[in-house]
């Protein structure tokens, strides 16, 4: 190589050299011609990437971008926002939908919250407010000892429903956070059902209504104490919102591995439009009725989380002019489904109502 030109020698005949050359700046220039086409396209490839994927991660990102901004506004006092999915992309329609999901369910659980703390405050101050008037009156001037006797008596009665009040919302409380406390042992639900049903015996008679229990043995894990209080309730309820001279049928049967107990009444029953909420906490069909019987509106929301804990379900049917019926699913003990079939014992009883007067009934043997 000399200067701009390529050479190369070769030996000729008789002792000659040959020397044979060309130039090369012509393709010397070609190449760095070449070069720097190949560098300038590669540096624009690499800035229009660089650009074209920024505008992508920004037209990416700006849904995700405008969902998390909807997202933080939401609050304690604007749940009602959500996603537009018809704005969202394909790829994140699915996801936003998830989320409106999960805002609905947060709002409906901070409204019930909202309405439960509204209701619990005013049942427990209706109570107060007795207690606290009639202790005034009682100390505004000097009284008989039958005064003080009836004002004392009254304040019993009010704090005994605020008790009771208190201990439910204490119960219920302890549902929500998965410390209901229950006694498990082996039980025949048999058992508490009559047990039950004898308790509220009294109740039915001052109604004229009658009691039909047909039971049969059905041997399971549980609280009785906390079994019958489901059962009280049902069987309460069943008379206090039943006919006059009505009738309750109660039903007790094993059914595969569960235990499948049903309480019916012959009363108005409960409109549809009200059928979804009756284990909601504080609500009531009737308003009016419920607060006449002493009623919180907390006795089938306890119902539902006795059941739950115990690992079953509760059910409602009812239908308007015919009557209502609770069913209620346990599991049975280990074991027990082949033993309670047909070798379970059946028993039917009869509660009827007894004379008002007399405050006794009979039970057939």
């Amino acid at each position: 190589m000399r200067g701009g030109n390529r050479e190369v020698f070769a030996n000729g005949p008789f002792g000659s050299r040959i020397l044979v050359g060309q130039s090369v700046l012509l393709e010397d220039a070609a190449l760095k011609h070449l070069a720097l086409m190949m560098g300038a396209t590669g540096a624009a490839v690499l800035l229009i990437g660089l650009l074209g994927g920024y505008l992508l991660s920004r037209r990416t990102f700006r849904p995700i971008q405008a969902m998390t901004g909807v997202a933080g506004e939401i609050s304690a006092t604007q749940l009602s926002r959500r996603l537009n999915i018809d704005e969202a992309p394909t790829e994140l329609r699915e996801l936003a939908g998830v989320l409106n999901d999960m805002f609905a369910r947060l709002e409906a659980a901070f409204q019930q919250q909202i309405r439960f703390t509204a209701d619990a405050s005013h049942e427990l101050r209706t109570p107060l407010a007795v207690i606290h008037t009639h202790t005034q009156l009682a100390l505004t001037r000097e009284r008989s000892a039958e005064d003080y006797k009836k004002t004392l008596a009254t304040c019993l009665r009010a704090s005994t429903r605020m008790k009771g009040l208190v201990e439910s919302l204490l119960l219920l409380a302890g549902a929500d956070a998965g410390r209901l406390s229950l006694v498990h042992e082996r039980l025949d639900l048999r058992d508490v059902v009559e047990d039950c049903a004898l308790m509220v015996s009294p109740l039915a008679a001052e109604k004229q209504v009658v009691i039909a229990a047909d039971v049969q043995r059905a041997e399971l894990m549980g609280d009785a104490a906390r079994l019958g209080q489901v059962v009280t309730n049902l069987l309460s309820n069943a008379i206090r919102y039943n006919r006059q001279a009505g009738r309750v049928d109660v039903s007790l049967a094993v059914k595969g591995a569960e235990a499948v107990l049903q309480v019916r009444d012959s009363g108005v029953g409960i409109p549809a439009e009200h059928q979804p909420h009756v284990f909601e906490r504080f609500y009531r069909v009737d308003a009016a009725r419920s607060r006449e019987a002493g009623g919180n509106g907390l006795g089938l929301a306890i119902c539902k989380s006795i059941i739950e804990a115990h690992g079953g379900v509760i059910e409602l049917q009812s239908e308007a002019e015919v009557g209502t019926t609770f069913t209620v699913r346990l599991p049975l003990a280990a074991g027990e489904a082949a033993a309670s079939g047909p070798a379970g014992i059946q028993i039917s009883r009869t509660l009827p109502a007894a004379d008002p007067a007399s405050g006794a009934e009979t039970l057939p043997p």
